[in-house]
């Protein structure tokens, strides 16, 4: 017959025994457990190792040379001045001239065609011209005269170049037909020089009115 005690032992250890065998189990559920992790590790680390990473380090990259672009030098132009030929004047002596007066002066005709004469020009006879209301006496080149001839009478007159004209209806107006075929140039007077004729006849009657006087004294004495 048992006891309540003897009872109570062998309960005790048989609990021990079995919690015993539980810590065992547990022990080698672990060991066993870790072993398998470690190889299961170590087999992944040797399958996909590590990767080193590396750095190259390149050189620095030099910034490509640029040449300064170089205007080219400037190029001067020289423009050569514009010339201009001028034809000498014909000797006077070739130039037929022909002075037509264009006013209502009397002898003006007369007394530039002296001064033109005196100055070696050939002259012709002195004409009245179809008009006698010229105000800027005009000298006209024939067709056959030049315009270095007609721009040399105009500088004996005292004139600009600016009166001398070609052979134009317009200029020949009051020029008579027989005068352009004899004269190379045909000087149409106007009012603005043919006063100086008015001049040289007061002169001249001076001149003669004093000659008279002295004459009529001298047959006096």
């Amino acid at each position: 017959m048992s006891t309540r005690g003897s009872h109570a032992a062998k309960g005790s250890y048989a609990r021990d025994v079995r919690k015993h065998v539980l810590w065992t189990l547990l022990v080698i559920v672990v060991v066993v457990g870790a072993t398998y992790g470690g190889i299961k590790l170590t087999a992944s680390s040797t399958k996909h190792p590590t990767a080193v990473s590396t750095t190259t380090t390149l050189p620095p990259a030099s910034a490509p040379t640029i040449s300064a672009a170089t205007d080219p030098p400037a190029t001067t132009t020289t423009v050569a001045p514009a010339t201009t030929t001028t034809l000498p004047a014909p000797a006077a002596s070739t130039v037929s001239v022909v002075v037509l007066n264009g006013t209502t002066t009397p002898g003006a005709a007369g007394y530039f065609t002296n001064k033109l004469r005196n100055a070696g020009y050939s002259t012709l006879t002195p004409l009245d011209a179809s008009s006698s209301s010229v105000t800027s006496t005009l000298v006209v080149v024939t067709p056959t005269g030049t315009t270095a001839g007609g721009e040399a009478v105009a500088h004996e007159l005292g004139l600009a170049t600016s009166a001398v004209a070609l052979s134009t209806a317009q200029a020949l107006a009051p020029v008579s037909s027989s005068a352009l075929s004899e004269a190379n140039v045909v000087v149409l007077l106007g009012s603005d020089i043919s006063s100086q004729a008015l001049g040289e006849a007061t002169t001249t009657a001076a001149s003669t009115t004093a000659a008279s006087t002295t004459a009529a004294s001298t047959t006096t004495g």
